[in-house]
């Protein structure tokens, strides 16, 4: 049960730094 919890909490991490970068190069792309 925790692993599958800590498996979800790392995609999640995962997804956000993923959003992060593509919000960065639209961003930058924007100049």
């Amino acid at each position: 049960m925790e692993r599958i919890a800590r498996g979800d909490l790392t995609k999640k991490l995962k997804d956000d730094k993923v959003k992060i970068v593509k919000d960065l190069i639209i961003y930058t792309n924007s100049f």
